[in-house]
């Protein structure tokens, strides 16, 4: 086993070589800079970041399937004049006031086809069963609530149709509901995203896209989120990013890009999540802002992740148990100093464990990784450059 000791300097030393390599994060200087002349100055490193920043850019991959086997399709025309409704409308109820749609339906295998344009409304849906709710140009704008919000406690297979643009809005205020509507698009149920689709969200009250369930992103689509307000993406219950291009970008303060509650996986795809706000602090305790946050673990097997974080005390991916990655690109980069917390690029109150693909982590003002051991564990076949503030580990 390899051990490597961080000194002062930022150099390794320390050697015992068997099959596999564990780097000591434990330095023993943790010194935090007020400036970037000062850091660069100290001669401990001299370090320019990856630029990290959302990707539009298309992405070769296989879409999956679309397996729905519904029996039963209610095409809808959104329009501010009053939605048109076609197919199967005898299967479910709908009222339309003031702008908002309200669908509720108890029968098993509905599909929901949406198009058209609501500068002012909002679909919400009730569902005692799973159903696909398919996005073919959809654009909406709720001044007072979220665009869409799924009440159905069940599956919400969300297609985007091929080549389909889709954009949805909030407003500056929320009205009082007793219900939750907690981001722009919100779900009590599973959200399973398929399709080759793009989906725009932009939150400037809450989250942009979040469910009180699990998350999963498949192959092929587009998916990008802005929130000034809150998480860009959160599934309460995990998420699994299987593929797709993925640019999340939160700017609130406390708020993370991507986020759970529980395991967070990236099997696939592009994912780029970007946070900017400050940390909130509310006596004694801090909630510092992160691109990723798992309060569980994080797992990295393919694809590639890009996080970035800008403010002071933040962690770029940050995991309360592990971080394991056997495969994909990891590129993680933290620019904040020190206020009340220490930066990191990559922290985990687990382990890091590093077994394949690439990993790059650079904090200017702290540990580029860090766990509660104060050790990285890796193969010995890996290539390293280490540094304090600087890691690199690919295979």
């Amino acid at each position: 086993m390899n051990n490597y000791l961080i000194s002062q300097n930022g150099y390794m030393r320390g050697l015992l070589v068997v099959t596999a390599a564990v780097l000591l994060c434990a330095c023993t200087n943790d010194d935090v800079y007020s400036s970037a002349e000062e850091f660069v100055a100290s001669g401990t490193e001299t370090i320019v970041p990856k630029t990290i920043e959302t990707d539009m850019s298309t992405l070769t991959e296989t879409a999956e399937v679309d397996d729905w086997d519904g029996s039963y399709k209610v095409t809808i025309a959104l329009s501010d004049a009053g939605s048109t409704l076609t197919g199967d409308v005898s299967r479910i109820s709908y009222t339309e006031t003031n702008g908002d749609l309200v669908i509720t339906s108890t029968k098993k295998g509905m599909e929901y086809v949406v198009s058209g344009t609501k500068t002012d409304g909002m679909l919400k849906i009730y569902s005692d069963n799973k159903y696909k709710l398919t996005l073919n140009g959809v654009t909406i704008n709720n001044n007072d609530g979220p665009a869409i919000n799924n009440q159905g406690k069940k599956t919400l297979d969300l297609y985007l149709a091929d080549s389909s643009i889709n954009t949805l809005t909030d407003g500056g205020t929320y009205t009082t509901s007793t219900e939750d509507q907690k981001s722009t698009f919100f779900s009590e149920g599973q959200i399973v995203l398929n399709g080759t689709g793009t989906l725009n969200i932009t939150s400037k009250y809450a989250g942009g896209m979040i469910t009180d369930d699990y998350i999963i992103l498949k192959p092929g689509h587009q998916l990008n989120v802005t929130s000034s307000a809150g998480h860009a993406l959160k599934g309460k219950d995990g998420v699994y990013v299987n593929g797709g291009v993925n640019n999340l970008v939160t700017s609130a303060d406390g708020a993370k890009a991507l986020n759970s509650e529980n395991r967070i996986e990236i099997n696939g795809g592009r994912t780029v999540a970007i946070a900017t706000g400050t940390p909130v602090i509310n006596g004694t305790d801090t909630t510092s802002v992160a691109a990723v946050k798992s309060d569980s673990s994080i797992y990295i097997t393919a694809g590639t992740l890009n996080a970035k974080v800008t403010g002071n005390d933040a962690k770029a991916v940050n995991a309360d148990y592990d971080i394991t990655m056997t495969g994909g690109t990891l590129n993680a980069v933290a620019t904040g100093k020190e206020v009340n917390s220490k930066p990191k690029a990559v922290k985990a109150d687990g382990s890091i464990t590093i077994n394949g693909g690439h990993a790059y982590a650079c904090s200017l003002y702290g540990k580029a990784m860090d766990d509660n051991d104060d050790i990285i564990t890796y193969q010995s076949t890996a290539t390293t450059n280490i540094t304090t503030h600087l890691i690199t580990i690919g295979y």
